[in-house]
């Protein structure tokens, strides 16, 4: 073989050398940023997680804040079961005072609605009977076997927007029968202003929903509709009487 054929075979395999080299320098640097982008990608699910998360704990917890107040008034019927009017008003307006999320709390001895504060805006509920207008067969049970309250929700106010409506059983203390319930109804848009669900930020799409991921958008309650939905993050809210799902995306 010649000098010249030689030289040529040689030059022919270090420049073979040099393209793959440069062909997997370049194939490892792509596998590097698919890498980073993967795990950018899962850092900021990971911090959505953690928000809905945040977000699901807060709500939960407002509500059950300004649900426990009523407890007071629960407690007080038990011990006092023939409470008047003046009685009721009275204990009522306190309870406001502690509790900014409340719309109003009614009265229900063998759960029809005798008293209701405040009364003005709220005459319409006056004789309801919570038992065929309200509360379902399963939620009665449910009322009287654990002794706990029990959530509607979300549920169209007369005066407009949507409530969660919180009943709350009352048994006589001296007999331990029941007595009736504490109907206490929470305005869902206060809710939402004490947690900040109304200040997110534009990029993160964020709704609840009374439904599943496979049909998110036909239970939406909060946030904007017909999202077109990818992967998103999600949280349960489970509540004696209903389960709210919380999505997010960017």
């Amino acid at each position: 073989m010649s000098n010249d054929k030689q030289e040529q075979i040689f030059f022919s395999l270090v420049w073979l050398a040099r393209i793959i080299v440069c062909l997997l320098t370049i194939g490892l640097a792509l596998a590097i940023d698919s890498t980073a982008t993967e795990r950018h990608r899962a850092d900021i699910r990971a911090k959505w997680q953690e928000q809905v998360d945040d977000l699901n704990l807060q709500l939960r917890a407002s509500i059950l804040q300004n649900t426990q107040t009523v407890w007071g008034l629960a407690a007080n019927v038990s011990v006092q079961p023939d409470i008047n009017e003046t009685q009721f008003k009275r204990l009522a307006s306190v309870i406001f005072k502690l509790a900014p999320e409340l719309l109003n709390i009614g009265l229900a001895p063998d759960f029809v609605i005798k008293h209701i504060y405040p009364l003005q805006g709220n005459q319409a509920a006056l004789g309801l009977d919570l038992r065929t207008q309200s509360l379902s067969r399963e939620q009665m049970a449910l009322l009287l076997e654990t002794r706990r309250a029990v959530f509607n929700g979300p549920i169209n106010l007369v005066q407009g927007g949507q409530g969660i409506a919180a009943r709350i059983p009352i048994f006589e203390n001296q007999s331990d029968k029941p007595w009736g319930v504490i109907s206490a109804i929470l305005d869902l848009e206060r809710l939402y202003a004490s947690i900040g669900l109304n200040t997110m930020p534009p990029e993160f799409q964020f709704v609840l929903s009374t439904t599943g991921i496979s049909s998110i958008n036909q239970g939406i309650f909060f946030g904007p509709q017909n999202i077109n939905w990818q992967s998103p993050v999600s949280s349960t809210m489970s509540m004696p009487g209903f389960s709210w799902h919380l999505y997010a995306q960017t």
